[in-house]
């Protein structure tokens, strides 16, 4: 359990790292080429709809930090796999090519792993935690 654990501890950050950077270039409009929001109109400096970049950048830095948080990590994993499903549904929308796809598919995999391996844990942790009580009910 302790390897998943550090697997778990180590994807996070690396999902961490990719969503702060991420967010920060939405806010700060760097690299709007890379960014579907650009060709959604949505990043345009100085436009109303710079906005929906700016919250979409901060709600990628807030799952970014939630994410290295151990309890909340299962369920900002979960809400941050949403994002990247908008995030791909938008790059398909906006002007489909495969290698624009696979970042934000990559990142969905990764989130998933997140999940599946830090609620496996949790899991394992309450099992051990009834098996504790059953023994010491017994003694």
């Amino acid at each position: 359990m302790k390897q998943k654990k550090s697997l778990v501890v180590i994807l996070s950050y690396i999902a961490a790292a990719i969503f702060i950077l991420n967010g920060v270039f939405k806010i700060l409009n760097l690299f709007p080429e890379f960014d579907f929001m650009e060709k959604m109109n949505f990043s345009k400096p100085g436009s109303y709809n710079q906005t929906a970049a700016i919250i979409v950048g901060i709600l990628e830095i807030a799952g970014a930090i939630g994410l290295l948080i151990q309890s909340a990590r299962a369920t900002v994993s979960f809400l941050l796999i949403l994002l990247v499903v908008g995030a791909i549904g938008s790059e398909i929308g906006a002007d489909f090519h495969i290698m624009r796809v696979l970042m934000p598919a990559a990142v969905f995999v990764l989130l998933a792993a997140i999940a599946y391996y830090d609620n496996m844990i949790a899991a394992e942790e309450e099992e051990e935690e009834i098996e504790h009580r059953f023994d010491n009910v017994k003694q």
